[in-house]
């Protein structure tokens, strides 16, 4: 494996979801991190790291489950800004979760092809992707569990920033 993951989650918080909890403290912070964050143990990441490979994480949203039956609860959704003329992208946001990014933006291969591949397999795609172009900017937004439509019952609903 020549492509080096630690890299994405190196002791860096750009492109990163983070996970700590504000209502208790740890010794010199004004947070505690949960104790169960994947890369809580990894000398070589911050320990509040939750997942990595991002362009731009933007308006993640968590989804607090179906009111009758808890469907969907503690799902988390989160927009992800394109770069250039690459793709905007909307993600599922898994635990320890690597989403690609700098070799991938959406399931677009960025880097040369060899890394890619070679990355491929650990790497978690995007739900849904569309091409800069189509918006500007892919703004996050909410799982539906109202009952006037029906048919949106645990969609997540977003919209895009077209300037």
């Amino acid at each position: 494996m020549s492509y080096y993951p630690y890299l994405y989650y190196s002791r860096s918080y750009n492109g990163k979801i983070i996970r700590i909890d504000v209502d208790d403290q740890d010794p010199g912070k004004e947070y505690a991190i949960p104790p169960d964050n994947p890369f809580i143990s990894d000398i070589d990441a911050f320990p509040e790291i939750y997942a990595y490979g991002f362009v731009q994480p933007w308006r993640c949203s968590v989804d607090p489950g179906d009111p009758v039956d808890g469907y969907g609860e503690g799902r988390e959704f989160c927009g992800d800004v394109g770069v250039a003329d690459f793709v905007e992208e909307v993600n599922l946001v898994e635990k320890g979760g690597n989403y690609g990014y700098p070799l991938f933006e959406g399931t677009v291969c960025i880097a040369d092809n060899q890394t890619c591949d070679e990355a491929r397999s650990d790497v978690i795609f995007p739900i849904i992707t569309y091409p800069y172009g189509r918006g500007v900017a892919v703004v996050g937004g909410y799982v539906y569990h109202g009952c006037l439509h029906p048919n949106l019952k645990g969609k997540y609903i977003f919209s895009d920033y077209t300037g």
